[in-house]
């Protein structure tokens, strides 16, 4: 059996070898992933970096070809007459400015300037605001950027002007197509794969490389500009849906930045693919070795399952439990030790339960004796303590009345003396039922001591209690009791008192209904009291005393 234990970790022991297998392939996946990574960065970075050369050289020979435009001779002979209004030289520098325009199809108007921002020539019927910061500089080097993004699907571009004397004149100003500027990105997006734009320092979008395109700027926050500022590869997802992986290079002639992206599933399809294959392979392998180790565990390991699932089954409670002997091992021999065990345990529990039945029912029945009457089967005194407890409380918390009334026979002791204790019972034992036939299911009664008893009315006033106690002490006196051929009438008196009129503690409440009782007692017998404060306020009753 030792050398079959053994076998059985050795053939485990090979599985083993699977786990340093699945290692090294993730570890062979993270270093391709890394690998891939940089691939994609660095292509996006050379794409980025060339956008931006290219773009930069655009923009700078839109700069140079305005900067020639100023100092042409139309030009130069004319800007202080046409400052001046002077219609003719408005005249010849629109025709000039007319002339540039034909020979430069991306040019889509041009127009003069005062530093103030005030215009003096334009080829646009509507003049464009210049960009506050021109307006605040000196001179063209104070400007942060000749360049600014203008109307839809244009770029504003300024130059100085200045007199023979360097003194400045004011701006000269083109707005041109950013058509050019797409084409040129389109033509580096088409060879690399890549979408690329050109952002402003507001991150509005001046070129895309697909002409019409709508670039996602809100998810480029603050973060994560400052990323890709940093020269980081982000990745980050499009308000479509998309997630793309991006680098961005800065444009050294303008505050802008180019903005390369390649989708994310495309960049990473050769390391996705790899992935897949290595779950593949490694899926492959564990299926094969989980199938090696169920052929193995069902026929070595079964006996020592159902041990287990039969010990499972006796730690959960159910002691029906017989398991198999199969064979003259150990695993047999510990199989029929296990089955008496469970024989054993099962005699046991049954041992155990019958003794807690009887022990249950002797505490229900210590219980109800503890709490009740044995002559009345009402309610005893010690349990009426702790009821009128809760029952104030509860009727404080609640803000609701209650009342209490304290019965007592009357005239009892000479009942006992002629007819004997047990008519006395008798006729303790008949209120006690009239008790019971005139409460309500939620009153409550109980034997306050020798012929006295206790009845607690939760949620009435003293005017319903002294009802209730009236209909009661009429139902005592109308009904005679019949002891040994003989008819008796017993009367009783009855002590009413109210919370929280009469009192607010179960103790002087019991005090404010008995001094009612021995008043109505006092006032000839056969009589409701309901207690007042200060004085008592005795209710005669009905009929005559004398029954």
């Amino acid at each position: 059996m030792l050398r079959s234990i053994k076998a059985k970790v050795s053939i485990f022991a090979l599985m083993a070898t699977l786990v340093p297998s699945v290692v090294l392939g993730l570890l062979h996946y993270n270093n391709s992933l890394t690998l891939q990574q940089d691939k994609i960065s660095q292509g996006l970075q050379m794409t980025a970096e060339n956008a931006a050369r290219e773009a930069s050289k655009w923009l700078e020979q839109r700069r140079q070809a305005l900067q020639i435009y100023s100092g042409a001779t139309p030009i130069v002979s004319n800007i202080e007459g046409a400052m001046d209004a002077d219609p003719d030289s408005h005249k010849a520098i629109v025709t000039y400015l007319d002339s540039v325009m034909r020979r430069s199809p991306d040019v889509l108007g041009l127009a003069i300037y005062r530093p103030n921002g005030e215009l003096v020539v334009s080829t646009e019927s509507t003049a464009l605001e210049l960009p506050p910061s021109w307006l605040k500089a000196s001179v063209l080097d104070d400007l942060e950027s000749p360049f600014q993004p203008g109307p839809p699907s244009s770029l504003l571009v300024g130059f100085h002007m200045t007199d023979y004397a360097g003194e400045r004149l004011g701006f000269i100003t083109s707005r041109v197509r950013v058509r050019q500027l797409t084409n040129l990105l389109n033509r580096i997006s088409a060879a690399t794969g890549e979408s690329i734009c050109l952002l402003d320092d507001q991150r509005r979008v001046i070129a895309h490389n697909e002409d019409g395109a709508v670039h996602d700027n809100d998810l480029l926050g603050e973060s994560l500009l400052a990323r890709l500022r940093g020269g980081n590869t982000v990745n980050f997802w499009h308000q479509d849906g998309t997630e793309v992986v991006a680098r961005m290079s800065e444009l050294p002639s303008a505050p802008w930045a180019v903005l390369a992206e390649r989708d994310s599933i495309e960049a990473y399809a050769d390391i996705r693919s790899f992935r897949q294959l290595t779950i593949i392979i490694s899926t492959s392998l564990m299926l094969a070795m989980a199938g090696i180790a169920y052929i193995f565990s069902t026929r070595t390991l079964a006996p020592l399952r159902r041990l287990t699932q039969g010990a499972t089954q006796v730690a959960s409670g159910d002691l029906n439990v017989r398991i198999k002997v199969r064979g003259k091992d150990e695993i047999a021999y510990l199989t029929r030790v296990f089955n008496n065990m469970v024989e054993r345990l099962e005699a046991g529990r049954k041992q155990v339960e019958n003794a807690s039945q009887k022990l249950r029912a002797q505490n229900r029945s210590l219980k109800v004796l503890s709490n009740t009457d044995s002559l009345t089967g009402l309610y005893n005194r010690q349990h009426l303590n702790d009821r009128l407890e809760r029952l104030v409380k509860a009727s404080a918390d609640a803000r609701l009345p209650f009342a209490i009334l304290m019965i007592d026979l009357d005239h009892f002791k000479a009942l006992n003396d002629q007819y004997g204790h047990v008519a006395g019972d008798q006729a303790i034992r008949q209120i006690a039922e009239h008790i019971r036939d005139t409460l309500r299911k939620s009153d409550y009664a109980a034997r306050y001591g020798g012929e006295e008893f206790v009845v607690l009315l939760p949620k009435v006033d003293a005017k319903h209690a002294f009802e209730l106690a009236e209909r009661l002490r009429l139902a005592v006196a109308s009904t005679p009791l019949h002891f040994d051929q003989n008819e008796l009438h017993v009367t009783a008196s009855i002590g009413v008192a109210a919370f929280p009129e009469h009192g607010r503690t179960g103790d002087l409440l019991i005090r404010r209904a008995d001094a009612a009782l021995y008043e109505a007692k006092d006032q000839g017998r056969n009589r409701t009291a309901i207690a007042t404060s200060p004085g008592l306020k005795v209710i005669p009753a009905e009929m005559d005393s004398s029954g």
